[in-house]
């Protein structure tokens, strides 16, 4: 059976999105109480997808720091992009 996905939810509302694990690289902020699906936990950052590839949208992947996240666990319904997934 596949592992089911883990999400985080931006716990603050500067919750950046990061090309590396470098706070210089941010690329945009995860708007408050959007979720990721986090792929790696990597110490003090998770790398992560955030929305999917659906039509003209297309996933990015990117790092972001732990400590403005929240996991999440069980049935969870998430925003993403501009569409809803269940989780």
């Amino acid at each position: 059976y596949a592992a089911s996905p883990v999400y985080a939810r931006a716990a603050v509302r500067d919750a950046y999105f990061f090309k590396e694990k470098d706070n210089t690289t941010a690329m945009f902020a995860v708007p408050y109480t959007y979720c990721i699906e986090v792929l790696r936990d990597e110490g003090d950052w998770y790398y992560a997808r955030y929305a999917s590839d659906a039509g003209l949208y297309k996933a990015l992947y990117g790092y972001c720091k732990k400590e403005n996240f929240t996991r999440e666990s069980g049935y969870i319904s998430v925003q993403d992009g501009n569409r809803k997934i269940q989780g």
